[in-house]
């Protein structure tokens, strides 16, 4: 649960928040060579914030918000503290993804935005962010409506996607490409009771931060 204080207001209109974290998942490399041309092959994390739902004006409004990103932290998850990250686009031309989207009544663009990560206090992290958002409600609520943002975020796991020629350990190799794998306790290797299209099945494993 976020702190009372947090808040998402877009324009006039300002809503608590409901839950805030910070989480990563690397995809299986079988699966992107298979299905997605050996692409997406890296950490990918995704920032998500959520309020509950609200009555205005006779409609209900439950805002979600979505900031996915390649490069968050360094190898050291604790780096994020004090870091800044802006964007004057709805698209990140490297990548070709939204670098931010909101939900009301539908998929919406956040498309300028300041995101700042301020002071950590254990896996917890106070974010700022303030910018421009579409909502496509009405004249008032349409395009490039202010969006500002305070949630206290916390960072819960990363988990490792694999097919079933991995193991604990392969995946384990995996992530220590990306971040110091001594922060992080590993969970036990997951094998999924559903197969991919070719038949070969898939395995995961969770892996949660040290203080």
């Amino acid at each position: 649960m976020s702190n009372s204080n947090d808040f998402i207001k877009i324009a006039d209109l300002s809503f608590p928040i409901e839950r805030a974290t910070l989480a990563a998942v690397m995809p299986d490399p079988y699966w992107c060579d298979t299905y997605n041309n050996g692409q997406g092959k890296g950490l990918g994390w995704s920032l998500e914030i959520s309020s509950p739902q609200t009555e205005v004006d006779d409609d209900f409004w439950a805002p979600f918000i979505t900031i996915e990103r390649a490069g968050f932290p360094a190898r050291d998850w604790r780096a994020l503290e004090g870091q800044d990250y802006v964007w004057n686009s709805p698209v990140d031309e490297a990548t070709g993804e939204a670098n931010g989207t909101l939900y009301v009544f539908e998929h919406a663009d956040i498309s300028k935005a300041h995101l700042h990560f301020g002071r950590r206090e254990g896996l917890k992290y106070h974010v700022r962010l303030t910018g421009l958002c579409d909502v496509h409600y009405d004249d008032t609520y349409g395009a490039d409506v202010a969006l500002s943002v305070s949630a206290t975020v916390e960072f819960s796991s990363i988990v490792v996607a694999g097919s079933e020629r991995d193991t604990a350990e392969t995946l384990r190799a995996r992530l220590s490409e990306h971040v110091n794998i001594d922060d992080f306790e590993q969970g036990e290797l997951l094998v999924n009771e559903h197969t991919y299209d070719s038949g070969v099945g898939m395995t995961s494993c969770e892996f949660t931060p040290r203080l």
